[in-house]
């Protein structure tokens, strides 16, 4: 009878044993799966932290050139505005009798 406890005991003690050492080996896998992914956290922040002022300085920067660009849309209308007077102008100096267009300078024809 006495045997027969042993027996049982060192077969329960192997069962913890063997469940023990399945705990260890599981500890030691998580404790290097959390040693990665803290890692990967660490990186990914520095990474996209960075990104994200860097794609705010670049929203503003395109914000800026949108506006110059409208000024500078308007400058250009103003300019071609001016230029289409002066070639109108031309033309109508350059139509009208009494002038000789010939030369260098606008001078007026002898009667």
């Amino acid at each position: 009878m006495v045997t027969i406890v042993v027996v049982i005991n060192i077969f329960i003690s192997l069962i913890f044993f063997y469940s023990a050492w399945q705990l260890y080996n599981l500890r030691q896998k998580l404790a290097r799966l959390s040693k990665f992914l803290t890692n990967c956290d660490r990186n990914s922040y520095a990474l996209l932290h960075r990104r994200a002022e860097a794609i705010y300085l670049a929203k503003q920067n395109f914000s800026n050139l949108r506006q110059d660009n409208q000024s500078l849309q308007v400058k250009l209308r103003l300019v071609k505005q001016i230029l289409a007077l002066i070639v109108f102008g031309r033309q109508i100096l350059w139509n009208r009798p009494g002038f000789n267009l010939t030369s260098k300078y606008l001078k007026r024809k002898p009667d």
